[in-house]
């Protein structure tokens, strides 16, 4: 398996920068494609501004947002008693998450192809269900965009 980044947009839309392709919520990337696009400016202005966060990246050197369940880790490097670095081994989908965590990242994926690559790969019948359950009901929204548009 190839490496991947598991990144967060923030904000109910997409964003494109070249071959990066993003859209709300959870989105596994291509590390080749996120080393590329990290550079690019608007990215890193939204990543300073908190509307892309990497959630997940293998080389484990990065931030990550303060949550209930991310609790402040040491940082050797920096010296500094508390930081909120995170060191990870490679992201290679949910199947190596804890069920609370996959079912969380689950809920707050939007990309079809990622919920239907990871249900291929998922064994657990609690996180297939939910899998399942986020599929369904991007498949309702988008029967219901349908819909308004044959009305209009």
């Amino acid at each position: 398996m190839s490496k991947t980044v598991l990144v967060k947009y923030t904000i109910p839309s997409m964003y494109r920068a070249g071959e990066f392709r993003i859209i709300a919520g959870n989105n596994q990337v291509p590390f080749e494609v996120w080393e590329k696009a990290k550079k690019h400016p608007g990215v890193q202005k939204r990543m300073e501004k908190g509307l892309i966060v990497v959630l997940h990246h293998p080389a484990g050197d990065y931030d990550v947002p303060k949550t209930d369940t991310n609790e402040k880790v040491a940082d050797p490097k920096a010296g500094k008693p508390e930081s909120n670095k995170k060191e990870t081994e490679e992201f290679c989908g949910i199947s190596k998450l804890n069920t609370t965590e996959a079912n969380k990242v689950i809920k707050e994926t939007f990309n079809l192809d990622t919920l239907l690559k990871w249900s291929e790969e998922e064994t657990r019948k609690s996180v297939l269900s939910a899998i399942e359950k986020q599929i369904e009901s991007l498949k309702v929204k988008d029967e219901d965009i349908r819909k308004k548009d044959k009305k209009e």
